[in-house]
């Protein structure tokens, strides 16, 4: 683990030294207010030094209104991750689906005008996708993770997933319960959308 953080700080050195600032999480339960600054970069809003911060406070503070817990210890955040995106002043709606088909489908619909913020890893992790394309010879969607890894520094924390790549991280065993609809869902996003 200590090689880890030092060839980190190696890299970090030299993408500085290159001009490549990358926005990734500090501290490893710190996914959720990032993926939502990147989400909300990517709709052209200014990103201050101390925006993940705040957030992260107003997550802590919503966490306490709403469950009478911090932020890291709820098993899953995603009703407070869309109250903290409408503070910032954009909508959101939600993507749930049974089956990986269905999942991309709607998936593909939301990216034609917004980012999504996908729950990946069995709800461990948040990241965002920002565009769909057709490369010549698999569609492909492209993320940006958060995460501070060797892997996502190397590749300056943009990725193109297959559609076979994304499912694997995207699908939760356990499933998302929707009380509105009565279903369980296995596949969920957040559609960030911009009001103007």
């Amino acid at each position: 683990m200590r090689r880890d953080h030092k060839i980190i700080k190696i890299i970090q050195k030299l993408q500085r030294e290159e001009g490549i600032f990358l926005n990734l999480q500090q501290d490893k339960n710190k996914c959720s207010p990032k993926t939502i600054l990147n989400a909300l970069s990517s709709l052209g809003r200014p990103i201050r030094k101390d925006d993940e911060v705040r957030l992260f406070r107003r997550a802590n503070a919503l966490a306490h209104i709403f469950y009478q817990k911090n932020f890291e210890d709820l098993a899953s955040n995603e009703e407070i991750m869309r109250a903290l995106i409408e503070e910032e002043g954009c909508a959101t709606d939600e993507i749930m689906a049974m089956n990986s088909r269905e999942a991309i489908r709607k998936l593909y619909r939301a990216l034609d005008s917004w980012p999504v913020i996908l729950s990946v890893d069995n709800a461990s992790h948040w990241i965002y996708a920002r565009a769909a394309r057709s490369s010549s010879v698999f569609p492909v969607v492209c993320i940006t993770d958060s995460q501070r890894t060797i892997k996502n520094l190397i590749r300056t924390a943009t990725i193109d997933l297959s559609e076979k790549e994304l499912l694997k991280r995207w699908r939760d065993k356990r499933g998302w319960f929707d009380s509105k609809h009565k279903i369980r869902g296995h596949y969920y996003g957040i559609v960030v959308k911009k009001i103007r």
